[in-house]
């Protein structure tokens, strides 16, 4: 994959504002499991074009992994609206979910008082 990243590196640099480029290499990107450097491709694509679907669905990958479940459910979300019958995303949509529930059940409880959350 990293002939990939550096292809996609050098049409880039012949068309900087290309977003199916930028989109591919975060896929290649994902592949090596360099989250961050396919979640920020994955931003500038949509720059470009806000509801490309696979850069919304590959930054949800991205954030998935990253932790941030979060962020990747609202991708999830904004891809579903653009194809509702995504049979992998619904999968997706599934597994980030589930992450954030777990998230929430391991998160530690911790009691505030009034006189504390006001300062």
């Amino acid at each position: 994959y990293e002939g990939a990243v550096r292809s996609y590196s050098l049409c880039l640099g012949l068309k900087a504002r290309n977003h199916v480029a930028l989109s591919n290499r975060a896929m290649a990107y994902l592949k090596q499991n360099q989250y961050n450097n396919a979640e920020a491709d994955c931003d500038t694509a949509l720059s470009y074009e806000p509801d490309h679907f696979k850069s919304l669905q590959r930054r949800a990958t991205a954030r998935h992994a990253l932790g941030k479940h979060r962020a990747a459910a609202q991708d999830v979300m904004r891809a579903l609206r653009i194809e509702p019958a995504s049979k992998a995303l619904l999968a997706q949509q599934q597994r980030i979910l589930a992450a954030l529930r777990s998230a929430a059940a391991d998160a530690p409880f911790v009691s505030v008082r009034a006189a504390e959350a006001s300062s």
